[in-house]
């Protein structure tokens, strides 16, 4: 039994001896380049001693071999890290082989302790494993190296490459889904950007080749950061307004304003909508459709064509209302400026036959008045039409217009008040298109009349109040830039009412019962004062003669005609105790006269021969919400009247023209 025993142990060393030569002997074949003996000799140690340290890294170092057939980095650096956990297990004999080993590989790392020999080879296998991992650029190796290598400083740069390979591969196959499909697998890869730049790219080629509406619009909801979007909502917006178009209806548009309020189409659709409320409102034809459209559009390219709408549209209500009788009236036009209570002052006609209309207007904001110039043609359209005034009460009474065509208004200003007794007379002068040239305050109360001479200077008559408080006569000659060259005040009492200027630049000058010529300096060449007629009202002259007219203390018509020299050719008495009022006097061609007035509460319009001998006479108003009417002849011979025309609603200025 004790040999037995014996026996036993003397061959159990002899085998771990043998183990040992073994391991010594797989080295020196890898020596030898004989490296298929050496994997042989480590496989048998390994087989019977799956933790013999020596015979595995002698494995690693052969799976790691560059030039080895089968080699497996794998596999080198898996035996290798076996290897390491039992390195303390090293026996002598093979710590001598391994020491032995280095040295042959490398003669400066003799000097190296075995455990730095071993990082030494650590390093060695690692890096070969990830080269390979970089070189081959392979999913399958970079997605088992980070399956299997968790831990691996090296991690993130397989991950790197892995993301790098999977986001080469969605390009190659350049699609959505392949895009979205790497996006969603690695949100945090370098590639993440491009990929999405890509994809949204892609998406957006798709998007505008289909060229629908849905697909302009799934894009830009699917993709709301792509680059790309801006110009997907232009072409969606696009598409969505070509429908708008082809629909043509305010609801459609407006619902296409609500809902891209940023498209660059809003400017096009605002102009359809501003286009198709005006359609609408000519289609209703009131005067309350056309103001509800210029409450929304005070201003613009329809502006004109509104303006002239409502001229129409008030002008035939009030032409039905009354019926004024004339055969041949022409037209007759209505003036509301967009609601606004207002008052006709005067108007005057140029040789073209354009009529530049005079109108006084209630603010909105303060209750005042301002003066209100409106150019009409020859057939009543509005070219034009400007506001001028202050805070307070402004009022024009009075238009003519010089040889060169300029608008001079004269009337008063900045009256706190109804009485223009608190005010300042007030000159404007405009181009023929309605341009401000300047605007003068001279010292007087009111300017009632205006007329130019042949220097286009301007002669203004009105009044002012003395120190008793007493209206005294004022006439003021004011140069063409509106400075005041003189003021003549004049000691009898009243108001100049009309005022004219003969071809020799000499002065006709009316007001209440007092009629007189001054010369080109302001001062009395004759005078004429009018026993039977409590007041002068309006005075007109042809070339050779002026006629003037007013009412006498019966509430008659007087009518005079005189030569320039004051010699009396003869007066007229008009109407029968019919409590006359008259507004306006006017000369036409073959110097036959027109009056308009009152007659109680009925408007009257009279036309007479050169004579005084009446033509026909007229009563187109029978009650009073007519007044204030304004008549003048053009060069045709074409009469025009213009007045003020009140309703329930308030009151406003009209125009009309007839020939006889």
């Amino acid at each position: 039994m004790k040999k037995i025993i014996t026996l036993i142990i003397i061959t159990s060393l002899t085998f771990i001896n043998i183990l040992a030569q073994n391991a010594s002997k797989g080295y020196k074949n890898l020596e030898k380049k004989e490296i298929e003996k050496a994997k042989e000799i480590f496989d048998k140690i390994k087989s019977k001693d799956s933790n013999h340290c020596a015979a595995i890294f002698g494995l690693a170092v052969i799976y790691s071999m560059d030039k080895y057939p089968k080699k497996d980095y794998y596999k080198a650096w898996d035996y290798f890290k076996k290897a390491d956990e039992n390195f303390s297990n090293l026996s002598d004999d093979d710590k001598v082989a391994l020491k032995q080993h280095f040295t042959i590989t490398d003669i400066k790392r003799r000097s190296r302790s075995l455990r730095q020999n071993f990082d030494i080879e650590r390093a060695i296998i690692h890096d070969k494993l990830i080269k390979f991992v970089r070189e081959e650029n392979k999913l399958e190796y970079a997605e088992r190296f980070i399956e299997e290598y968790p831990d691996s400083k090296y991690l993130k740069n397989v991950i790197h490459i892995r993301n790098y390979i999977e986001f080469r591969t969605a390009e190659k196959q350049n699609t959505l889904e392949a895009f979205n499909s790497f996006i969603d697998k690695y949100p945090d890869a370098a590639q993440i950007l491009k990929a999405n730049e890509l994809r949204d790219q892609l998406a957006f080629i798709n998007a505008k080749q289909a060229n629908t509406f849905d697909a302009l619009n799934n894009f830009i909801n699917n993709y709301p950061e792509a680059k790309q979007n801006h110009e997907a909502q232009k072409l969606r917006d696009k598409l969505a307004f070509d429908i708008v178009k082809n629909k043509n209806t305010i609801e459609a548009v407006e619902n296409f304003i609500k809902k891209y309020p940023n498209s660059l189409n809003i400017p096009n659709a605002l102009k359809i909508k501003r286009q198709l409320i005006f359609e609408r409102a000519k289609k209703i034809n009131t005067l309350e459709a056309y103001n509800e459209f210029v409450r929304m559009y005070p201003e613009g390219e329809h502006y004109i064509d509104i303006f002239n709408l409502k001229a129409n549209v008030l002008g035939n209500k009030i032409k039905n209302e009354y019926n004024f009788g004339f055969s041949n009236l022409q037209w007759i036009k209505g003036f509301d400026n967009d609601g606004k209570c207002d008052y006709s002052g005067d108007f005057a006609i140029y040789d073209n036959g354009n009529i530049v209309l005079v109108a006084n207007t209630l603010q909105e904001d303060t209750n005042g008045t301002d003066a209100w110039i409106v150019c009409l043609n020859n057939n009543g359209k509005m070219k034009w039409n400007k506001t001028y005034g202050k805070q307070l009460y402004d009022a024009i009474n009075t238009i003519t217009i010089s040889s060169n065509n300029e608008i001079i208004l004269g009337g008063y200003q900045n009256v706190i008040s109804d009485t223009v007794e608190n005010g300042k007379a007030w000159i404007l002068k405009l181009n023929q298109n309605g341009k401000l040239l300047w605007s003068r305050i001279i010292n007087a109360v009111e300017i009632n009349d205006i007329a130019t001479n042949s220097a286009n200077e301007i002669i203004a008559g009105g009044y002012y109040i003395d120190t008793t408080g007493q209206n005294k006569y004022l006439v003021s000659k004011i140069n063409p830039n509106g400075k005041v060259l003189w003021t003549r005040n004049y000691s009898s009492t009243g108001i100049v009412n009309s005022i004219a200027v003969n071809e020799s630049d000499e002065i006709i000058v009316a007001g209440n019962s007092w009629i007189c010529k001054l010369d080109n300096d302001g001062y009395i060449k004759w005078e004429r004062e009018l026993a039977e007629t409590d007041s002068c009202c309006s005075l007109t002259m042809s070339s050779q003669f002026i006629y003037f007219t007013g009412i006498n203390n019966n509430k008659q018509i007087r009518l005079f005609k005189i030569d320039k020299d004051n010699n009396m050719l003869w007066d007229k008495t008009i109407g029968q105790n019919n409590n006359y009022s008259v507004n306006s006097f006017a000369v036409g061609q073959n110097n036959k006269l027109i009056i308009c007035g009152n007659s109680g509460d009925n408007m009257f319009i009279t036309k007479l021969d050169e004579n005084g001998e009446i033509i026909w006479e007229k009563n187109p108003v029978t009650n009073n919400n007519i007044n204030t009417t304004i008549v003048n002849f053009d060069k045709e011979n074409n009469i025009f009247i213009n007045a003020t025309y009140k309703s329930s609603t308030g009151q406003d200025v009209f125009i009309l023209k007839f020939s006889e």
